[in-house]
């Protein structure tokens, strides 16, 4: 459940005095300080204002992520199309599983053959996978005439400085 801390210095029971709020009245700012950032300070953060019109009204937010351990390059699986969808061929759907990475922060990027693809990508959202790694999903659904028109698909990692690529042929897919 969500916790407060009011830039006057009230607080919600439970916040921790490592948190303080300022308010620069001149500059119609406000800002939280967190002295001595722990793992489980990792949270998004939200600014508030209230408009007795309207009632609160929230800004976008920060998300804070602890570091706790060394970069972690996500293990990669590319999963090809159900054969129920080889046989209909309607549409086809490939995916991208990434797991055990840190920090949260990866990309990816969908080639058929050498060409970028960006149409009918999905990707989910980045979720703990354990005590300090992250996991994601990314989909290609791609209609019959555009599976035609590639031999090779691709999905391509990004993640710290690294790129990791798996790589399927339509071959190996119709052989499954």
């Amino acid at each position: 459940a969500p916790l407060g801390v009011s830039y006057d210095s009230t607080r919600n029971t439970g916040i921790p005095e490592r948190f303080t709020p300022y308010k620069d009245a001149s500059a119609k700012t406000a800002k939280l300080s967190i002295s001595g950032v722990l793992p489980e300070d990792e949270a998004d953060y939200f600014c508030a204002s209230w408009i007795s019109d309207y009632g609160y009204i929230f800004g976008p937010g920060t998300k804070l992520a602890v570091k706790t351990s060394s970069p972690k390059a996500p293990a990669v699986s590319l999963l090809p199309p159900s054969a129920d969808e080889l046989a209909t061929k309607q549409t086809v759907t490939l995916s991208c599983l990434l797991h055990g990475f840190f920090p949260r922060t990866a990309t990816v990027t969908w080639k058929g053959d050498t060409t970028v693809l960006s149409t009918g990508v999905q990707n989910s959202e980045v979720k703990a996978d354990g005590a300090s790694d992250y996991k994601m999903s990314s989909y290609l659904t791609l209609s019959a005439a555009d599976w035609k028109k590639h031999n090779a698909f691709s999905c391509l990692v990004s993640h710290e400085s690294k790129t990791i690529t798996q790589s399927i042929t339509k071959s190996e897919c119709l052989q499954s």
